[in-house]
């Protein structure tokens, strides 16, 4: 309550202290340092919330960002898609004559199991779409494309495609134009390739002329990791001496490689014998894997004609006791036979005897009746 005299009449004012008094002694400053602990844990975890929160506000944006970033790239990788299925039906609608026979042979599977394109105009779409068809492609087994004047644009695709195919076994490209950069994506397509048995890349410019030797040796480190290759044709291709360290490097980790063929190149005389040797030592392993399995499939088939043999005497011998027991059925029932039929005559003549002695009898009782009434009459 005021005493104020400016003060409305009537009014009372209360007026209350904001903070707390507190008498001053070791409670009070315990007290005192309790809050002012509880003061700064609070702001503390108020501080800690908040940074937790805009920690979480960037990973939710950097999420919506991912996300829309994802949806971006998943929208232009399918316009891409569309695109390049546009462009390829339009390509297709161009082909013509044997071209256009092999494409849809080849996506129908129903080509034969060999391809020769020699003979054939082509350009690079439609080395395109004949990779594209190649890709999921189960009937051909063996495709040859000579000197046709590819490049490293078509070798790249024809590379590409060996990385799906599972099906191609060789693939014949000599006297082409391409360059390092198809030896480079070959390198890396035979070492995801299984299949494939047979490459011949002969007289093409592979190292540039001798320019650039580092692309054909990433093609020779697949040697250190494809064991299903077979036969690998390099003649005629520039390389060079430390391709040739390379090759022997390879080949004496590669134990399936048996024939390479590296003539033409400038290789030195000790590298060529010790590839050699190599490739020797894969044949003879390789011969001795054919041997063993010759004679396994000899000793398999010896096998089974001793199986056929023993299961035709067995199955005579179960036909013969099949046979006699039906031949001994056969005597049973024929002797059922007879003693049944016995059996019948012999009731039937016993009937007929039965019959003739009650006739018999009837006939002699007739006779006695006839001479009493004769020897009454007499009397």
């Amino acid at each position: 309550m005021s005493d104020d005299p400016k003060a409305p009449p009537g009014l009372k004012l209360v007026f209350r202290t904001s903070g707390e008094i507190l008498p001053n002694n070791d409670r009070t400053e315990k007290l005192m340092e309790i809050r002012l602990q509880e003061e700064a844990r609070r702001k503390k975890e108020e501080e800690e919330k908040a940074i937790l929160q805009e920690k979480e506000k960037k990973e939710k944006r950097k999420r919506d960002e991912n996300k829309q970033r994802d949806k971006e790239q998943k929208e232009k990788m399918k316009a891409e898609e569309e695109r390049k299925a546009i462009l390829e039906k339009e390509e297709r609608s161009r082909l013509k004559g044997k071209t256009n026979i092999i494409s849809e042979r080849l996506q129908k599977d129903i080509s034969p199991s060999q391809y020769s394109l020699s003979g054939i105009e082509f350009d690079t779409k439609n080395i395109e779409i004949i990779c594209i068809d190649l890709i999921k492609n189960q009937s051909l087994r063996c495709l040859h494309i000579s000197r046709k004047r590819l490049t490293d644009k078509e070798g790249e695709l024809l590379a590409k495609m060996l990385n799906k195919n599972v099906n191609l076994l060789k693939l014949e490209l000599p006297g082409n134009l391409f360059g390092p950069k198809t030896a480079m994506e070959f390198g890396k397509a035979l070492k995801e390739n299984k299949t494939l048995r047979f490459l011949d890349l002969e007289d093409n410019f592979l190292t540039d002329s001798g320019t650039s030797n580092d692309e054909v040796k990433a093609l020779a480190d697949c040697l250190a990791v494809n064991q299903d290759l077979l036969h690998l044709n390099l003649a005629n291709n520039g390389m060079k001496e430390d391709c040739g360290e390379k090759f022997v490097n390879c080949t004496n980790v590669n134990t399936n490689l048996i024939c390479f063929e590296f003539g033409m190149n400038n290789f030195s005389l000790e590298q060529t014998r010790e590839i050699q040797d190599n490739l020797r030592r894969n044949k003879k392993a390789y011969d001795d894997e054919r041997f063993m399995e010759w004679k396994e499939r000899k000793l398999m088939a010896e096998e089974e004609r001793s199986m056929k043999i023993l299961d035709t005497v067995q199955e005579k011998d179960r036909i013969m006791q099949e046979e006699a027991e039906l031949s001994r059925i056969a005597r049973e029932k024929a002797r059922e036979a007879a003693w049944n039929e016995f059996i019948m005559e012999s009731e039937l003549e016993r009937q007929r005897l039965i019959q003739r002695l009650e006739e018999a009898a009837k006939m002699r009782k007739g006779k006695k009746k006839g001479k009493k009434g004769k020897k009454k009459k007499k009397s």
